[in-house]
């Protein structure tokens, strides 16, 4: 029994208390519906679970270093025991796909923390990097923490960085280490904006 203030007009308020009765049946009336049954995606072997860490903005690292000239050592010295030696937080290499970075200078822009980091501070590191990032350049983003690459042969087991936790069955299998397309020295070119 709706009220009229005129003949045959409702007043707003009148219509806002049906409109709201009318939405209370509807969902007394659907909840006594069976529901729907839903698609299920399958399951995917899924990374662990990231967590957020403060860290700077890692485009403005990149911004910062597109005026750096690339850092030079001598290519000769540039050996695993070198490598082991520049482990910590204030001088900090590491390699990825046989080539040295000094990411000392990234520690406070990567978007998983410095921890992430810090797992390959002296050593080899390219199993993790393609594991967590497979879409991911590091020449693009660390060209200016390059060194050169590495020489004396194989890296030596003991200096081959592993996740704290367990990675993913796809790393176990090869899978995650690949780059796009199946080829793991496929490198993915991405544009550093320009300041």
């Amino acid at each position: 029994q709706t009220r009229h203030s005129h003949s045959g007009h409702v007043s707003f308020a009148d219509r806002v208390k049906e409109e709201i009765d009318r939405s209370q049946r509807s969902s007394v009336q659907s909840s006594t519906a069976p529901e729907p049954k839903r698609l299920q995606t399958p399951s995917t072997p899924t990374l662990p679970p990231r967590r957020k860490v403060k860290s700077k903005n890692q485009f403005a690292y990149m911004r910062i270093m597109a005026d750096n000239k690339p850092l030079s050592f001598p290519p000769d010295k540039l050996t695993w025991e070198e490598v082991a030696q520049h482990n910590s937080k204030h001088d900090c290499w590491t390699v990825i796909n046989g080539v040295v970075y000094d990411v000392t200078s990234y520690l406070d822009y990567h978007p998983g923390g410095r921890g992430e980091l810090l797992q390959g501070a002296g050593k080899d590191c390219t199993e993790l990097f393609n594991v967590y990032h497979p879409w991911v350049s590091e020449e693009a983003i660390l060209r200016n923490a390059r060194l050169g690459p590495v020489i004396g042969g194989s890296c030596p087991p003991d200096m081959v960085a592993r996740a704290r936790g367990k990675l993913p069955s796809r790393a176990a299998s090869g899978q995650g280490s690949m780059r796009p397309g199946g080829d793991p020295t496929k490198i993915v070119s991405i544009p550093v904006p320009s300041t």
